[in-house]
């Protein structure tokens, strides 16, 4: 697990410093796997957020969604 969620990071922080280098604000990854997808959001400075789902849900859809998560997460620490 401690990989895992150590890779995440990499992953989310790569997007980030990309996206800072276009000036603009990265919302989500979706990193599209053989049998699901991941859903990688920013939570504030020291969290964010991945959801497993499967390849049939709608991203755009679970992205508006994990955003207000996001949110409360960012509040709460």
């Amino acid at each position: 697990m401690e990989t895992y969620v150590a890779m995440s990071a990499i992953l989310l922080g790569a997007a980030e410093s990309a996206t800072s280098e276009l000036r603009d604000r990265l919302r989500y990854i979706v990193v599209q796997l053989g049998e699901g997808k991941l859903i990688l959001a920013p939570a504030g400075r020291r969290a964010l957020f991945v959801l497993k789902t499967t390849n049939e849900a709608d991203s755009e859809e679970l992205a508006k969604t994990a955003e207000s998560f996001t949110d409360q997460i960012e509040k709460s620490i």
